[in-house]
């Protein structure tokens, strides 16, 4: 698929990007995955950042789950595909790269820290709408 033309690439990153794309060749592909997963992880964290006043009932939260699980499978994708091309380069010019992954896989871990927690909050909202019988998951 190409990353020209479309939503990956984060902003910093077009005017690098496009000059690659003219030069062409691997190190083009592997800037295309770097930007393709810093943009994934970004709209991840914003989609699991608390919204201002937002007090939405827990059908609509577990919506807000479904659609953070999907964003997170999509970091994860191309979390990969970068690690993927990254193994085409040299082994002395990956080391900038695995920096940059290491950073993407740290975002990503806290990210899906956030996920659990708010399905955790969900979860107890539901067991306390739900009475008495849900457990005592509420009084955590």
């Amino acid at each position: 698929s190409s990353h020209f033309g479309s939503n990956y690439c984060a902003a910093r990153f077009c005017q690098k990007c496009t000059r690659l794309r003219l030069q062409g060749g691997g190190a083009m592909d592997l800037e295309i995955q770097a930007c393709a997963a810093e943009r994934a992880l970004q709209e991840l964290q914003q989609a699991v950042q608390p919204r201002a006043g937002a007090s939405s009932g827990v059908a609509e939260k577990q919506a807000q789950i479904a659609a953070c699980e999907r964003l997170a499978q999509r970091v994860k994708n191309t979390l990969e595909s970068y690690r993927l091309e990254l193994r085409s380069l040299p082994r002395e010019e990956q080391t900038e790269h695995q920096h940059r992954i290491r950073g993407l896989e740290e975002g990503f871990k806290q990210a899906k820290a956030q996920i659990e927690w708010k399905r955790l909050d969900t979860e107890a909202a539901a067991s306390a709408i739900a009475g008495p019988s849900g457990g005592g998951a509420a009084d955590l």
